[in-house]
């Protein structure tokens, strides 16, 4: 073991099996075992979660734990993850969040401005939830409404796609004061349903030869 000269308690301890421990007031603050695992107010640091048989593992585990970064040369540059009451957390109070994937340079996949909003493949979501398409953002134009929550935007064709088996429906629907579901297509049995107001499949369009049903009283 070494221990400071007037602190008997505080400093790094050879346990043994290849082990060292540190620690101050007493008692044990951190461990690199055998394996090369790090452990930060855990003596058994491990990821069995993540990985039956896990290889460089950093642990830190506490009441509240977080990783907390700060960067100098910017004000209010922090950011963090964290865990508290059983919910993860990733935090940023600087210029937003970013997720980044790639093999010899990695490109922004996910950005969450200091507003909230969401870009897929966007840097600058306009909108709460921009998604930005395989041909790359489209030049012609911009979001020119301000309500708009979902932006699909394609420098090429544009689809929204469901997939689910045929027995099981595939539908939009909208709702106001009036109730739930009081508009809605609807896609089922090869056939497609609209409804308006409430009213169960208003307009049918068959699918055998493309017949259109229309119901309702009025």
């Amino acid at each position: 073991a070494v221990y400071g000269k007037d602190d008997a308690n505080t400093g790094m301890q050879f346990d043994g099996g290849d082990v060292i421990t540190l620690h101050t007031g007493g008692s044990q603050r951190m461990i690199i075992d055998n394996a090369g695992k790090i452990g930060i107010g855990t003596s058994s640091p491990n990821a069995a979660e993540f990985s039956a048989t896990p290889d460089g593992v950093l642990e830190i585990e506490g009441t509240k734990p977080v990783i907390y970064l700060t960067e100098t040369d910017i004000t209010d540059g922090h950011g963090w993850l964290g865990v508290s009451n059983g919910v993860t957390y990733l935090g940023s109070t600087g210029l937003g969040l970013q997720i980044r994937t790639g093999t010899d340079s990695a490109s922004t996949r996910i950005a969450v401005t200091t507003d909230g909003f969401v870009g897929i493949n966007d840097t600058s979501p306009p909108r709460r939830l921009s998604i930005t398409g395989e041909d790359g953002a489209y030049s012609g134009q911009t979001s020119g409404n301000s309500r708009t929550s979902l932006l699909l935007e394609n420098n090429g064709s544009n689809y929204i796609e469901f997939l689910n088996a045929e027995d099981d429906s595939a539908a939009i629907f909208w709702s106001n004061e009036d109730g739930q579901n009081q508009g809605a297509i609807e896609y089922k049995d090869s056939h497609m349903y609209f409804q308006a107001h409430g009213q169960a499949n208003q307009l049918v369009l068959d699918s055998q030869y493309g017949y259109v049903h229309l119901t309702g009283s009025n």
